[in-house]
Parts: structure tokens; C-alpha cells; sequence
């Protein structure tokens, strides 16, 4: 070794749990695990000790030190280098310019509610990115009418969940991508397998799992992690699921999330700009992951989207998001479903094996 320091890339953040360490890299969307064994190690190059430092503390083991120190630069994790003060950290300060950066806008066969009063709301709040879910059998048509007042607002991505696809084929996505090119995604549930459509302009997911309502939401999985570096600082002050979220349920009322109780009225009779301030600032959207049972001890508490709408016990808004199944104490994942430790809580929100 001729450098005298290895430096993790700024956009390669370790976080430590209970028995497990990841190094979320926030450039390529990769999860590194690592065990628990290595934390003294990980914490010194995070800390920009000097690799003879380094030798004299980890004297046991001069090999497996270079040995690890060449994998993470194999990982491209970090490098060598002679200078580390010339490579700054990333700032953990998360920024928006947008009252809210995000939202949900459901719909069944009953609802009432008309999507251009939300968008000429979101509009005003300049919010990006809203998700679109559909528990009702929708044609392309239906849905290329609804989105025209999309055009010259300030959303520039959409996500589609459809819930009943009916004969809505591949072309007929395209279709409605055609006329409104910020559409990011189409997920498609009650399918007959799971699969990713390639060769199309757009996410296209097709997925087995039945939902019929906003009780599929919190369903926390590895294939649910992301590692971006806005994430991973709305993570360390905020809820990183309610955070500047609004949502409007099939029934049009105003909430936290669909999945939540508490409403702050029902579109068109509540005017979503007067009501605005008082969803933003409920308390529960500033539980952050180190303030909840069992997350502030977890390994992926920065790259997994939180659930408060269902939890652990009812009763405890800082208890573990019911639907996650991973264990930080013995890093194993079980189904949370059939832990009857979940039981009552599961009892509690009516929720069944479809949700």
C-alpha cells in the first residue's frame, strides 16, 4: 500500500445496527451488508483513520485488513488516496423547494371526487409527483380524459397502480405514455404472474398480489429499499413515508396517507389549500426511524420507507411497522403475516392475506 488513507465515496454512507451494517451507496441505488464483526473497521475508515493507524489497531490481522480494504475498493465503495481532506462528505441537510413533494390520489367505483380540483391544489403547492391508484377496473380512455389537467401543472412524474387491469393491454399503456410523457410508472396487481416489462418507454410491473384497498399499503421487503441520497437525509429529521405528503382517499377525503384515520375534510366541500397546513404538520410526520422500536436498531432504517399507519401496537405510534418482517437482532426475515407476536394488531386493522 503506498496510500495512506482509504476514503468510503461520499455518496457511500455506512449505518450501523444491531448486529448488521449496511453501506448504502446513494449513486447507484446499491445496498452493501455487512456483519456486525466489521463495525470497528468501518467506523475507522469512515473516521479517515490512517491505514498504519489502522495496521497498529487491527495488529491481529494485517492481512484481512488489506484483504477488506482491497473488496471495498473492488465494491467501489472507496479508494486510496494521500489527500482525504480534499474529498468532503456529503451534507445530511435535506432541502425542497415544494410545500409538498408528494401525493396519493385514490379512486373506486364510488368516488366522487374530480382529480382537476387536487391537481390545481398540488399545483399551487408545487408538488412533483403524485401516484394515481385505481381499485376499479379503469379503460385508457377514462384515465387519458382524467390526467388532462396534469398538462402545464407542476407535477412532472406520475406513478399508475391499477388494481383491476381488465383488458387494458401493453399498447393501450403506451397509449396513454403518449399523451402524457411524465408518467414514470404503471404498476399492474391481480395478475396472473409477477414480471417487469422491458422494451417499454416506462416502468411496466405486472404483480400476483390481490389489492382491493389502501390496506396493501406498508408492506415493508428488501425489494421495497432504496438507496438515494434524498431518502437518506429526508431519513435522519423526518418520516421519510409522511413528510410533505397529502393523499386524497376513494372516498375523497383529505389525510396523511389513505390508510390513516384521521381527515381534514372531503374534496370538493374542503378546500385542500385551506386545510394544507394542519396535514404538514401533524406530529407523526416527524417520527424519524431512530425515534421507532426496533428501526432505530436496524441496519436498513435509511433506505426503508417507514409505515405509521400500521404498526405493532395500535396503541403506540413509535412501535415497528406492522408489515415488516425483519428481525435486526438475528438479521433474518420471516413473514410477518403468521408472527403471532402481529395477531392482535392485525386483528385490530381488519387486515387479511390479500393486504
Amino acid at each position: 500500500m503506498t496510500e495512506d488513507y482509504f476514503v468510503f465515496f461520499a455518496s457511500c454512507m455506512p449505518v450501523y445496527g444491531r448486529n448488521g451494517i449496511t453501506i448504502c451507496d446513494t449513486q447507484y441505488g446499491e445496498i452493501h451488508w455487512f456483519p456486525h464483526d466489521l463495525q470497528p473497521l468501518i467506523e475507522s475508515i469512515d473516521k479517515r483513520i490512517p491505514i498504519i493507524e489502522m495496521k497498529k489497531k487491527f495488529s491481529d490481522s494485517d492481512d484481512g485488513l488489506e484483504q477488506f480494504l482491497d473488496h471495498f475498493s473492488n465494491k467501489k465503495l472507496g479508494f486510496y488516496t494521500k489527500n482525504p481532506n480534499v474529498f468532503p462528505k456529503l451534507s445530511m441537510d435535506w432541502y425542497h423547494p415544494s410545500k409538498v413533494t408528494n401525493a396519493i390520489i385514490d379512486f373506486d367505483t364510488c368516488s366522487t371526487h374530480k382529480i382537476e380540483h387536487i391537481i390545481d391544489a398540488l399545483d399551487h403547492l408545487l408538488c412533483p409527483h403524485i401516484q394515481i391508484r385505481y381499485f376499479q377496473q379503469v379503460n385508457k380512455e377514462s384515465i387519458i380524459d382524467q390526467l388532462i389537467s396534469v398538462k402545464g401543472s407542476s407535477v412532472n412524474s406520475i406513478d399508475i397502480v391499477l388494481t383491476h387491469p381488465g383488458n387494458l393491454s401493453i399498447d393501450d399503456l403506451k397509449t396513454i405514455y403518449a399523451s402524457y410523457s411524465q408518467i414514470n410508472s404503471f404498476t399492474l396487481f391481480n395478475a396472473e404472474d409477477d414480471r417487469i416489462v422491458d422494451d417499454v418507454p416506462f416502468l411496466l410491473s405486472y404483480m400476483k398480489r390481490e389489492i382491493t384497498n389502501e390496506k396493501s399499503c406498508g408492506l415493508i421487503t428488501e425489494n421495497h429499499f432504496s438507496s438515494n441520497i434524498k431518502l437518506f437525509t429526508e431519513s435522519i429529521d423526518f418520516n421519510n413515508c409522511l413528510n410533505r405528503k397529502v393523499s386524497i382517499d376513494r372516498t375523497g377525503a383529505i389525510k396523511n396517507c389513505p390508510s390513516m384515520e384521521t381527515s381534514y375534510g372531503t374534496v370538493p366541500t374542503t378546500n385542500l389549500l385551506d386545510v394544507i397546513d394542519l396535514v404538514l404538520n401533524n406530529p407523526v410526520t416527524k417520527i424519524k426511524k431512530t425515534e421507532i422500536q426496533e428501526c432505530d436498531s436496524c441496519e436498513y432504517r435509511m433506505v426503508c420507507t417507514d409505515c405509521r399507519a400500521y404498526v405493532d401496537n395500535p396503541a403506540d405510534i413509535y412501535s415497528k411497522p406492522l408489515k415488516c418482517g425483519y428481525n435486526p437482532v438475528t438479521t433474518e426475515w420471516a413473514d410477518w403475516s403468521t408472527n403471532t407476536l402481529k395477531e392482535k394488531a392485525i386483528k385490530f386493522y381488519q387486515l387479511d392475506n390479500s393486504n
